[in-house]
Formats: C-alpha cells, sequence, structure tokens
C-alpha cells in the first residue's frame, strides 16, 4: 500500500523517500514554514489574526495556507464579525466601524 505523508514543504511516501517539491506558481521560488499576518474586513467589522501558519515564498511572499488552517481563519472570522456587530448593535452602534485584533 503506498501512503502520502505531507513533511513540511516536500511531499514524501511512507519510506520517506522526497517525491514533490513545491514551488511558488508566481515567481518560482522556495516556500518556507512560517507565521504570517492576515487582515480582513467583513461588513463594518476590521479583524487581524496573527501567528498564522502558512507557507511563505522566500522570493516573492507569496503566503500559502493548508486546508484546515484556511477553514478555521475562515470561521474564526465569520464568527468574530458576528459576535462584534451583535455587540456593536446592542451598544446602539450601527454603522459605525469596529477593530478587532486576535493572535492565534
Amino acid at each position: 500500500m503506498f501512503q502520502m505523508i505531507k513533511s513540511g514543504l516536500t511531499i514524501k511516501n511512507e519510506k520517506g523517500d522526497a517525491m514533490i517539491k513545491l514551488k511558488c506558481p508566481e515567481c518560482g521560488g522556495s516556500y518556507k514554514d512560517e507565521t504570517v499576518k492576515m487582515t480582513y474586513d467583513v461588513k463594518n467589522v476590521h479583524v487581524v489574526i496573527k501567528n498564522v501558519p502558512a507557507k511563505v515564498c522566500q522570493k516573492c511572499g507569496n503566503e500559502l495556507l493548508d486546508g484546515h488552517t484556511a477553514k478555521d481563519v475562515d470561521l474564526l472570522v465569520n464568527r468574530v464579525s458576528e459576535d462584534v456587530e451583535r455587540f456593536a448593535r446592542s451598544l446602539a452602534l450601527p454603522g459605525k466601524r469596529h477593530s478587532v485584533s486576535l493572535a492565534v
């Protein structure tokens, strides 16, 4: 049986043999594991999430998130923006811009 295991930026088989090294589709540079800051504007809420694990191209700065991280960030941003909007409505501050900063 053949099993793919993702290790860092190299796809390896079950024996640990390197099979594919990911290259940046924008510039052909190589990726490195880092953490990034992501900024979103949803409705009237400005959300900043720090320390998000990502693969960052060392040449052009292109950022890649794995599927689980992207889904988690999306859920977090939507939940936070809904909570802030609900809180703002309770304070009778509708339509004003609000800012939230989170560190993961």
